[in-house]
């Protein structure tokens, strides 16, 4: 499977933030959550499937704000919990 590498780390860190991991979108196998604000906003993360030792990371506020970062593996899970902390913020913001 594509995500074979990092699903337990997404188990993980998901557990951890108590978010749900989303794995399927229209047939396609993904891995996504949504970080929602205190006002109902939403901010999507989705991790794409990794390429040799590394993976992309996105961010996305439903609306203009997306930011795109390239991470090794093994700091997956730290990066994971940073990026999670700009989209709660991105999230509880007033102009969202």
């Amino acid at each position: 499977m594509i995500y074979d590498k990092i699903d337990n780390i997404l188990k993980h860190w998901t557990e951890e933030q108590g978010l749900f991991l989303y794995t399927r979108y229209k047939d396609t196998d993904v891995r996504s959550v949504d970080v929602v604000g205190y006002r109902g906003n939403k901010v999507q993360i989705w991790i794409d499937a990794p390429q040799n030792d590394s993976v992309e990371i996105h961010l996305w506020d439903y609306n203009n704000r997306r930011e795109d970062h390239s991470v090794p593996i093994e700091s997956l899970e730290s990066s994971l919990t940073e990026l999670c902390l700009k989209a709660r913020e991105w999230a509880n913001q007033k102009n969202h």
